[in-house]
């Protein structure tokens, strides 16, 4: 389920500072005990959604990650499980 807690919202930001936000929302949401966290990246060119999914792969707190379902949002969302 997606809430204003767990979403990050990446809308109008450029690659590096919205790389820089999603670090620090995973690190948030392991701190708060949230394990499922949605990134908002809007479609606009892709870059943004290509630049995030690109650096949730591997990453130290990322179990996993997909797009969004239709219902929570789509392809301008992508769905991160946090590792505990």
């Amino acid at each position: 389920l997606r809430i204003p807690g767990n979403t990050i919202d990446l809308r109008g930001q450029r690659v590096e500072e919205a790389l820089d936000a999603v670090d620090r929302g995973l690190a948030d949401a392991l701190a708060d005990g949230i394990r499922v966290v949605f990134v908002l990246h809007g479609h606009g060119t892709g870059a943004l959604k290509q630049a995030v999914r690109s650096a949730l792969r591997g990453h130290p707190q990322v179990a996993r990650h997909a797009p969004a379902n239709s219902d929570q949002g789509g392809d301008a969302f992508t769905v991160i499980e946090v590792r505990a």
